[in-house]
């Protein structure tokens, strides 16, 4: 059970809770169910047996208190209209009672708590999202920045940062966005927010955490267990209550690091480099990138010698568009077959390791950072159209 006490004028508080937030509009229309109190029809009257009517034990008890007067209303069962069965003050005449103004009557304690969560507006928060973090209870947490958009070196508006460094896929970042929506309101579940009532929903050791930075506010949600119902119970720091999430609402924090990426291995626009050095299989390439696009005067030059810049280009287009296989982790015995290391215009600086783990596979590393998995026979072909950069002879792409 549970009581409404009025604190200010309409203004009220659920007792022994006054510290918690409520949905004052929620109770004031509850209340004005009560106050303008009309049955839909007389039943019967000079009823003894209550039973029939589940009046004997009633699914809601309403008492209500004002000016020293004390008035009783009892819900029952469902009528054969689908409204409830309804007695006042202990009498004998049952009445039918509307389902709609039943309905606040029925509901927990819980119903009457400000629902508001987060505060996010798509459109006049979203641009200032900086910093994205999913944490996992039996994995690496991944990180997500939004990059400097001036710098324009990337074609993707975020890039993760760890455990690897890769472009944010686009299309996966409007799951972000659909949960910072989601969490904007959620069902309150319990007003107990004690450790050992985080325990006991699995939020004390969360299998999933998503925070979200909007300029220098950080938002963080942790989820626990699910539920057999298909939701996951949830607690945002600094908020008073345990909410319930839709399972479907989460999907995007439950995937590997490589669903999060962009399909390609390597992002970082053809031209924003100054040159690009390739190692393996006992050679060396030095290539050296001159001119302009905008001046159309762009020219490669490899090895002390000018090449087709057409055919560089294929060279890079196939470099970056090797596409991720799988996800796997580095072994001792893994073979460093291909380095490249990219010189970039803003001074920065990248490195790529690709080492073979077998025919198939290829671990792949850039700036120190690796989970991804490459084919091995894509990663081979950069050596050979390395040399045939250098030879003179056309690329040929596979796509």
């Amino acid at each position: 059970s549970f009581a409404f006490v009025k604190r200010l004028t309409k203004t009220f508080a659920i007792e022994g809770h006054e510290s918690l937030p409520v949905d004052n509009s929620h109770i004031l229309s509850a209340l004005s169910a009560f106050g303008s109190l009309s049955a839909k029809t007389k039943v019967a009257d000079n009823v003894t047996d209550f039973e029939q009517y589940g009046l004997n034990s009633p699914l809601s008890t309403v008492t209500w208190i004002c000016g020293g007067q004390k008035h009783v209303m009892e819900l029952g069962t469902l009528t054969p209209s689908e409204d409830y069965y309804m007695r006042l003050d202990g009498g004998s005449t049952v009445y039918s009672y509307g389902a709609d103004n039943a309905a606040y009557f029925l509901s927990p304690r819980m119903d009457y708590y400000k629902t508001a969560l987060f505060d996010f507006d798509d459109e006049n928060d979203g641009p200032f999202i900086n910093k994205l973090v999913i944490g996992k209870r039996d994995d690496d947490d991944i990180v997500i920045e939004l990059q400097d958009l001036t710098d324009e070196t990337q074609d993707s508006a975020y890039i993760i940062k760890e455990p690897i460094e890769h472009a944010l896929s686009a299309s996966k970042a409007v799951g972000f966005t659909d949960l910072m929506n989601a969490l904007t309101s959620c069902t309150v579940y319990d007003d107990d927010v004690s450790p050992a009532s985080l325990a006991k929903y699995g939020l004390d050791n969360p299998v999933y955490t998503f925070s979200f930075t909007n300029v220098q506010v950080v938002n963080t949600a942790r989820f626990g267990n699910l539920s057999d119902n298909g939701y996951y119970y949830m607690y945002a720091d600094g908020h008073d209550f345990i909410y319930i999430v839709d399972k479907d609402a989460i999907n995007i924090l439950t995937h590997d690091i490589a669903y999060y990426c962009e399909s390609m291995s390597y992002t970082r626009s053809y031209d924003t480099i100054d040159s690009l050095t390739i190692t393996g299989g006992g050679k060396r390439y030095d290539i050296v990138i001159t001119g302009t696009t905008e001046d159309e005067d762009i020219k490669a030059y490899i090895n002390n010698k000018y090449v087709s810049y057409s055919n560089f280009s294929d060279l890079y287009a196939h470099i970056i568009g090797i596409s991720i296989k799988d996800v796997g982790t580095k072994q001792p015995g893994d073979e460093l077959i291909v380095q490249i290391t990219v010189n970039c215009k803003d001074g920065t600086q990248d490195v790529l390791r690709y080492y073979r783990q077998s025919e198939l596979d290829t671990f792949f590393e850039l700036n120190g950072k690796g989970r991804l998995i490459l084919p091995t026979s894509s990663v081979e072909k950069i050596l050979e159209f390395s040399q045939k950069l250098y030879d003179g002879q056309e690329i040929v792409l596979d796509w």
